[in-house]
């Protein structure tokens, strides 16, 4: 869905979506915008694997804090 993307990660959605939510786009939309724990980011790979995946490498939160970045690399390296 191409057009569901963009409205899932602008900054103007940021706070939207929850972690709980029984939607996963919803899920998503928090991965994308929220600044992530090393705890939410284990929490959401398990729950959502590839979708959490997705929606996390869009959050630039994630890039401009080093210990969020490496812990996002762990994540998914020791999953595989």
């Amino acid at each position: 869905m191409p057009w569901l993307r963009p409205h899932l990660f602008e900054q103007e959605n940021h706070g939207a979506g929850s972690p709980t939510a029984k939607d996963v786009a919803m899920r998503c939309a928090y991965y994308g915008n929220a600044d992530l724990t090393e705890k939410e980011m284990k929490a959401g790979y398990e729950r959502d694997k590839d979708a959490f995946v997705f929606a996390a490498v869009n959050n630039n939160n994630l890039f401009t804090k080093a210990n969020s970045e490496s812990s996002l690399k762990r994540i998914c390296w020791t999953a595989t």
